[in-house]
C-alpha cells in the first residue's frame, strides 16, 4: 500500500485547498490508507489530520433482568458525547464547505490569469 497519483486506483478522493471532511463508509476494509500532498508552489506545508469513529448502532436491544439498573445511564451518557461529537463534526463540516467555495473561486481565478 503506497501513496500513488494515480487518481483511478483511490476508493475515496478529494482535492481541496483548506478544511476537508471525508466520511469513509463502513464497506471499506482495512487497513485504510491516507495520503496528503501539498501545493506544489509551497515549499512546506501543515496538516492537522483527526479521526472520529461513529458509535455502532445495533438494531436490536438485549435485557437481563440480572443487570443493574446503572448500565442504561452509562449508555445514555455514551450516547450524548457522541452525538454532541457528531455536532461538532457537522459544524466543522460545514466550516470547511464555505471555505472550500471561496478557495475553488479563488484558483479558478489564478489560472485564467496565471
Amino acid at each position: 500500500m503506497f501513496p500513488t497519483y494515480e487518481i483511478k486506483s483511490y476508493d475515496i478522493h478529494s482535492a481541496t485547498c483548506g478544511q476537508e471532511l471525508i466520511n469513509i463508509h463502513d464497506g471499506l476494509k482495512s487497513p485504510i490508507a491516507v495520503g496528503i500532498y501539498g501545493y506544489f508552489l509551497y515549499g512546506n506545508s501543515s496538516y492537522i489530520l483527526e479521526v472520529y469513529r461513529k458509535p455502532q448502532r445495533y438494531p436490536y436491544v438485549v435485557i437481563d433482568e440480572k443487570v443493574p439498573s446503572t448500565e442504561p445511564n452509562e449508555a445514555e451518557a455514551k450516547m450524548k458525547n457522541a452525538k454532541a461529537s457528531l455536532s461538532q463534526i457537522e459544524r466543522k463540516y460545514k466550516t470547511a464547505v464555505k471555505a472550500n467555495s471561496a478557495l475553488s473561486l479563488l484558483e479558478i481565478l489564478q489560472l485564467m490569469f496565471l
